[in-house]
């Protein structure tokens, strides 16, 4: 059993937390963008859609809004899209964004780095580029252009 804080200290996770989240209960459904969240624990996302092997939680693991309201993670499993391919995502209904956390792609033995106006991943393997990002104007946050972590790792 544990908290864990989605958002944080970081001026652009905060604001990613934000619009991840939306804050009103007329918020907008999920969609298949794919933000670079530094501050999330874990990745996540609100479209259950979007899972391939989607297996329920059986610990009591919530995530945070930016103003501290708590949401339930209520499964996990992989994400298997033409642009996204990404190992152990949780499942938290109520986010509207979905979240790339750069600890666990750490994790996974992945480096990560950012420009001013890019971003990328390269396996540690074999040091290929596996992702990539770009800034969006509103908000300074990164949109995922393509993503491939392999599965199973």
């Amino acid at each position: 059993m544990g908290i864990h804080i989605i958002g944080g200290s970081v001026a652009d996770d905060t604001v990613a937390a934000d619009r991840a989240t939306g804050g009103t209960e007329d918020a907008e459904a999920p969609s298949a963008t794919w933000v670079i969240a530094t501050a999330a624990p874990h990745h996540a996302t609100g479209n259950p859609t979007l899972i391939t092997g989607l297996t329920p939680h059986q610990d009591d693991i919530f995530v945070h809004e930016a103003d501290g309201a708590p949401m339930p993670v209520l499964g996990c499993g992989d994400v298997v899209t033409d642009d996204v391919v990404l190992p152990d995502v949780w499942y938290v209904p109520g986010l509207t964004t979905n979240l790339v956390s750069v600890s666990q792609l750490s994790e996974l033995d992945h480096s990560v780095g950012f420009g001013r106006t890019a971003w990328y991943v390269r396996s540690a393997a074999d040091g290929a580029i596996v992702g990539e990002a770009r800034i969006t104007g509103e908000g300074g946050l990164f949109e995922v252009d393509f993503l491939k972590v392999q599965l199973g790792i």
